[in-house]
């Protein structure tokens, strides 16, 4: 997250980065205000401007072969977030691991895929897999000292 959580990628309702000129644009050719531009930018903007119809990823999944603006919501998010794993990967000298967390970690295998297909030359693989299963953590382990050592 940048200053706002408008930033970075897109997301269900929020437009993601976008030109600081856009703002001035907006405002002269359809008067529109700070607030109005504020509320786009944050609740009606994202998956939900781009497909004009879901904020939802897995409704834009079976909308994508009928609905081409559903098809432009998932190509632009996956595009955006293969861009951002790029930049990060130049800014750390590489990954170790690659981890999708949320709704695309849990439970969006083929966008998970999507994102990766191009990014084997960072280690990664565009092969779907399935998540591991969570295990209860065991209780945690005590190393080095005894109970009753000194510690100096």
């Amino acid at each position: 997250m940048s200053f706002t959580p408008t930033a970075g990628l897109p997301m269900s309702t929020r437009s993601g980065d976008l030109d600081p000129g856009l703002a001035w644009y907006l405002w002269r050719t359809e008067q529109l205000t700070a607030k109005q531009f504020h509320h786009l930018v944050n609740h009606e903007s994202g998956l939900l401007g781009i497909s004009e119809t879901s904020s939802d990823m897995q409704e834009l999944l079976v909308r994508e072969k009928q609905d081409v603006r559903a098809a432009e919501a998932v190509a632009l998010f996956c595009y955006q977030t293969k861009k951002w794993i790029g930049a990060f990967a130049g800014a750390l000298a590489g990954l170790d691991t690659l981890v999708f967390a949320g709704g695309i970690g849990e439970h969006a295998p083929q966008i998970r895929a999507r994102i990766c297909h191009g990014l084997e030359f960072l280690g990664s693989s565009s092969t779907p897999r399935p998540m591991p299963a969570v295990r209860p953590s065991s209780p945690p382990r005590r190393t080095g000292h005894r109970p009753g050592d000194a510690h100096r």
